[in-house]
């Protein structure tokens, strides 16, 4: 692996030397970044399938991309989000970041468990409403 990807990554997260060694010494940190090609070159994307009740006003159809990373890309969200709906997806981008790095590219296979919610039980459960959305991966 080309060490000169640790200082990439070390200026990018700011890292002071100490630090630096800190992350350059976990072995599971050499094996991220030798994939992180297929993370660049990923696109996240959830798209809402259900919705009732919804607060923010959350419509069936409405996508929220997310760059390989995981990263919220703003330019393409609706004009309100829902900071509870976006929490629940932070499980499914953490899995799907696990598959990239076990040498699985997520978007070659169909997700067993594809659909997550928001955190509202809807009004059935003493909440307000309910949304769900399932994701899946674009490579770019």
């Amino acid at each position: 692996m080309d060490e000169r990807l640790f200082k990439i990554m070390g200026r990018h997260l700011k890292y002071d030397e100490e630090e630096q060694t800190l992350f350059k010494d976990r072995s599971e940190n050499r094996e991220i970044l030798e994939k992180i090609a297929s993370i660049k070159s990923m696109e996240i994307v959830a798209e809402i399938v259900s919705a009732k009740g919804c607060n923010t006003g959350h419509e069936i159809g409405q996508k929220f991309y997310f760059d390989g990373a995981g990263n919220l890309i703003a330019e393409k969200l609706p004009k309100k989000t829902c900071i509870f709906l976006l929490g629940s997806l932070s499980a499914h981008i953490f899995a799907i970041h696990e598959l990239v790095y076990a040498g699985i590219n997520p978007a070659d296979i169909k997700l067993r468990f594809p659909r997550i919610g928001c955190a509202d039980v809807g009004v059935e459960n003493c909440g307000w409403g309910k949304v769900i959305v399932e994701t899946s991966v674009i490579t770019t």
